[in-house]
């Protein structure tokens, strides 16, 4: 397994978002395109994506959609739409805040609070529904670790990306806290906490309910 290559992706973004801000004030658009992206290592598929910054008298907004997402990892699969109102501090940091909607092909609609911060050292994203919370930050400094965390996330969100490592069973129910360094030569230092665990092997030689588990992981 090999680290993303998100250091560039994300300065440049940071970069396109502190220039639109400090450029003399004026209606003006930035849209970022992108036909078609795929990473086949990391199972991530993008077409139709779009990126866009737009200031209006009332203020500024962000908007990010696309045609078709497909997450190999996390078992997602359908259309993207999310925007917002952005706004910034004394410092230049950008923050933006809203819904997102995520459209399966099949299944209900998934809708969550996504929010996205901006300044000269991170980008920081943290998606939340109900009690149960992700969040990301991504370094803009190259060699700077990838910061991860989980608070109370349900089993089943977890459910299709452990699927890949545990081939012989499955997770059925429970939630998770997490928190994990992503460091730049690929090693992975975690801290887990599991409550109320329901799992069992395909084979049915094992099973558990109710179970409580902690550990760390390298």
């Amino acid at each position: 397994m090999r680290r993303p290559s998100i250091q560039l992706s994300s300065a440049f973004v940071a970069a396109c978002i502190f220039a639109f801000g400090n450029a003399p004030a004026c209606a003006r658009t930035l849209t970022l395109t992108a036909a078609h992206l795929h990473d086949a290592r990391g199972g991530v598929d993008a077409r139709g994506l779009r990126v866009i910054v737009q200031e209006r008298a009332g203020g500024d907004t962000l908007a990010i959609s696309a045609d078709h997402v497909d997450i190999a990892p996390l078992a997602l699969v359908g259309m993207l739409d999310w925007r917002c109102a952005l706004w910034r501090n004394d410092n230049g940091a950008a923050t933006c805040a809203g819904a997102v909607e995520f459209d399966a092909p099949a299944g209900p609609r998934l809708s969550a609070d996504l929010v996205a911060r901006v300044d000269q050292q991170r980008v920081e994203l943290t998606l939340s529904r109900g009690e149960s919370r992700i969040m990301l930050s991504l370094p803009l400094a190259a060699g700077a670790p990838i910061t991860a965390a989980l608070q109370r996330v349900p089993a089943a969100w977890i459910k299709a990306p452990l699927a890949g490592f545990w081939k012989g069973g499955e997770l059925r129910n429970g939630v998770f806290d997490a928190e994990a360094q992503w460091h730049a030569d690929d090693r992975i230092d975690a801290q887990y906490h599991g409550r109320g665990l329901t799992f069992n092997t395909l084979d049915g030689s094992m099973a558990g309910d109710g179970l409580d588990v902690a550990g760390h992981l390298r």
